[in-house]
């Protein structure tokens, strides 16, 4: 045998029994050798030149399998939405579609991480602007305060003026007493010198006497009794007068010393007083002059700092938000060539597909419908395919017959056959899962589409269904040795239709 299923080439096998059973490896294509004008081929390239030729092997618009109509109606809404990419060649689109989305979530990403930076920096700035209010009125109470303080130092000073005025009162009002006292003692004392002289006087009279007294004190022994308490009284006298000498004296030199070390203390305190005042005053000046140059220095720093920050972000997000609308405007651009293309073979197809379910069904009040998931962009999601089998109501095709999900398959096929034809049309038992009438409706339905250059091969096994061809090739087999297959053609064009079209009656 030659090149059978995983056999490539001539292959010599046997002997055979009656029940033989041919082994192999997987019939993936793997093995599979594909040629164009006898000349071998990679598969890209094989498909490539079917696809100038019209035949789209993954849209079924040129072979369909045993199976396959089946298969198609058992096609969910998302996988009908990819034939409908395979026919309309907008998946080509869908990974420029996927790319272009992906750096358009990007930038879009991207400029509203820097609109939250720019807002931030916003709100950074309108903190700081408060703040800065807040400095202000800060400033001001504490001008007012200052002013406050200054009008307390002038009260203090005039204070201060007043204590000094009261202190050189209270000084000269000392002074004043205190002369008046010396006045009072140089009274006393003159009041009281002439005793003090007479006293002295007397003193010395006494001492005289005393003198004399002792100079004749040998001659006076006899007189010393009589003239000694003369001489206690005069040594009395003498202490007294000494006592109240020194009691006159002891107080004015002590009032004098007194009121010099208070006159001295007060005006000591009071330099030291004007002094440290002075000293404050200045360092009060110079810390309130650094602080000043400190405050604006920094507000300096900081004006600066966040009006390059706010730049920086300001570009950052004018950028991102260029980005992203250049993005998104290359976004919109592939989105509706993505949408045209898609669009455009839908709208086709759903228009033609009714009126091909009609012709199937011969019946006008049956209906095919099409239908987007989302309307915005189709080949995002499913497409729904529902109908109105003849003598039914509404049904989704999920709710169908075996014969009605066949007949709604197959206007599926035509569809995609009308809208991407291909120089032919194999079907392979697609009416497996018909009914005779059924079976005349299709057949009928090929018959009418060989008027515009449709070229279908059928592989069928019901009469009702190949009687319509025009041309038939049989094989059967042929007893001999062995059991080998003949082929034989018949042209049907020869004979009259036994079965016409009902709509040529």
């Amino acid at each position: 045998m030659e090149n059978f299923k995983s056999y490539k080439g001539l292959q010599i096998i046997g002997p055979f029994q009656r029940f033989t059973a041919i082994i192999g490896p997987n019939g993936s294509g793997g093995s599979s050798e594909y040629k164009i004008n006898n000349k071998v081929v990679q598969l890209h390239e094989y498909r490539e030149e079917l696809e100038t030729l019209g035949i789209l092997i993954k849209a079924h618009n040129s072979l369909v399998f045993q199976g396959a109509v089946e298969s198609i109606a058992k096609k969910n809404p998302k996988e009908r939405m990819a034939l409908l990419e395979e026919i309309s060649h907008s998946g080509e689109l869908a990974q420029e579609y996927d790319k272009q989305k992906k750096e358009m979530v990007k930038a879009e990403e991207d400029m509203q991480f820097n609109y939250h930076r720019k807002k931030n920096v916003q709100r950074q700035l309108c903190k700081l602007y408060h703040s800065e209010v807040e400095i202000e009125t800060l400033n001001k109470e504490l001008a007012s305060k200052n002013k406050e303080t200054e009008k307390d130092k002038k009260r203090m000073d005039k204070v201060e003026d007043e204590l000094k005025e009261k202190k050189e009162l209270g000084k000269r009002m000392q002074e004043q007493q205190i002369e008046k006292e010396i006045k009072e003692k140089d009274s006393e004392l003159n009041q009281k010198q002439p005793q003090y002289i007479k006293a002295k006087k007397n003193t010395s009279h006494k001492i005289k006497k005393v003198e004399a007294a002792k100079k004749s004190l040998q001659n006076a022994q006899k007189h010393y009794k009589k003239h000694k308490g003369d001489m206690d009284e005069l040594e009395k006298e003498m202490l007294s007068v000494e006592k109240a000498r020194q009691e006159f004296k002891e107080p004015m030199e002590e009032g004098s010393q007194s009121q010099a070390r208070g006159l001295t203390l007060e005006e000591n305190q009071v330099k030291k007083y004007h002094w440290l005042k002075e000293e404050a005053s200045k360092r009060v000046a110079t810390l309130a002059q650094e602080l000043e140059k400190f405050n604006r220095d920094q507000k300096a720093d900081q004006d600066r700092l966040h009006l390059e920050e706010w730049k920086k972000v300001e570009n950052e997000f004018e950028a991102a938000r260029k980005q992203a609308t250049k993005a998104k405007k290359a976004f919109e651009q592939i989105k509706k060539e993505h949408f045209d293309h898609f669009n455009a073979c839908f709208e086709s197809v759903a228009t033609i597909i009714n009126e091909i379910y009609k012709a199937l069904s011969l019946n006008s009040s049956a209906q095919a419908i099409l239908g987007p998931e989302n309307p915005e962009e189709p080949y995002l999601d499913g497409i729904n395919y529902n109908c109105v089998a003849p003598g039914k109501h509404f049904w989704p095709i999920d709710n169908l017959s075996g014969g009605e999900k066949t007949v709604v398959a197959l206007a599926l096929l035509f569809v995609i056959l009308s809208y991407k034809p291909a120089p032919f049309f194999v079907l392979d038992e697609i009416d497996a899962g018909l009914d005779n009438t059924n079976i005349g409706k299709v057949a009928n339905y090929i018959k009418e589409q060989l008027t515009c250059n449709f070229q279908a091969i059928v592989i069928s096994l019901k009469e009702e269904f190949y009687t319509k061809a025009e041309n038939l090739i049989g094989v059967y087999p042929e007893q001999g040795d062995c059991v080998i297959s003949k082929v034989l053609t018949l042209d049907l064009t020869k004979y009259p239709d036994a079965n016409p079209n009902p709509n040529e009656q």
